[in-house]
């Protein structure tokens, strides 16, 4: 979304803006996508990785500030995998707010065109003071101000609280659980949705969930996707260990967010008809 208010006309007139919600939401979903796609690379790398390998490279002098100190190749290799999935936590989050302040700003214009108080003066407030204040707050209060504030209700939201206190936890204490990450049931808890594919038996009602090791179905068993929520759960001192595809099921959690929230903001503009087009 362009910035209008940074340069408004030298005259007053009719205010007319571009709100593109498509590329909003596909502008974040390529961000998590990279963060995927780096993070598998980095993981399967660290797989060929033995105790056998060398880490030299092919520079004609190395330098081994603390020779006496180096990493083995397998201590190296795991240390790489926690440091990639330390910064994907981290620049996915980072993602994640950019993202949300862009959302306030939308919501903000799509409030004041309702009301038809959408001026040049009320857009340099929203992209003025108000996102500088906005930009300031942590993640759960972005969160708590777009339902308060603008009204737009999302699914996920605590979904998303969870993965942020991941990610500080990696970030701030290398992965380590401190008494700073715990819940109120004295553990962290990382949450996230999966999309679980199952058969039910039209006789009993029971279900079986397909997978890759195991997906036969029963003749006559029809056949449903959902999502279903998934959590791990750890306690302090304990050290955040994750598989990719625990990281992958994470970083679709956070689309399905921006999904979401995305089409809460078009429910807004469709429920307050404000004089502006249909994004």
């Amino acid at each position: 979304m362009s910035d209008p208010a940074t340069n408004p006309p030298q005259s007053p007139g009719p205010i007319q803006l571009n709100v593109n919600l498509e590329a909003l939401q596909s502008r974040y979903f390529v961000r998590l996508q990279h963060l995927l796609d780096m993070l598998a690379v980095s993981m399967k790398s660290a797989e060929v990785i033995d105790s056998g390998t060398a880490m030299e490279t092919s520079s004609f002098l190395n330098v081994a500030p603390a020779q006496n100190r180096r990493l083995s190749p397998r201590s190296a290799s795991t240390e790489a995998v926690a440091w990639h999935i330390r910064n994907a936590f981290r620049d996915a989050m980072e993602a994640t707010t950019l993202f949300l302040e862009e959302c306030r700003a939308v919501a903000a214009i799509i409030k004041a065109a309702a009301s038809h108080s959408l001026t040049w003066g009320r857009l340099q407030e929203i992209h003025g003071p108000e996102a500088a204040a906005y930009h300031r707050a942590n993640l759960p209060d972005k969160l708590s101000a777009l339902k308060q504030d603008f009204g737009v209700d999302f699914a996920l939201a605590l979904h998303v609280r969870t993965i942020n206190a991941v990610r500080n936890c990696l970030v701030h204490r290398r992965g380590v659980v401190g008494t700073e990450d715990i819940g109120p049931e004295g553990t962290l808890v990382l949450q996230w949705q999966v999309l679980e594919v199952f058969a039910e038996d039209p006789t009993s009602g029971s279900e079986k969930v397909l997978t890759k090791a195991d997906g036969l179905v029963n003749a006559g068993w029809p056949v449903f996707v959902r999502f279903a929520d998934k959590s791990r759960v750890f306690a302090v001192s304990e050290s955040i260990d994750l598989t990719y595809d625990e990281i992958m099921h994470t970083l679709t959690t956070l689309m399905n967010f921006g999904a979401a929230l995305v089409q809460a903001l078009r429910e807004q503009v469709a429920a307050s008809r404000p004089p502006m087009g249909p994004r």
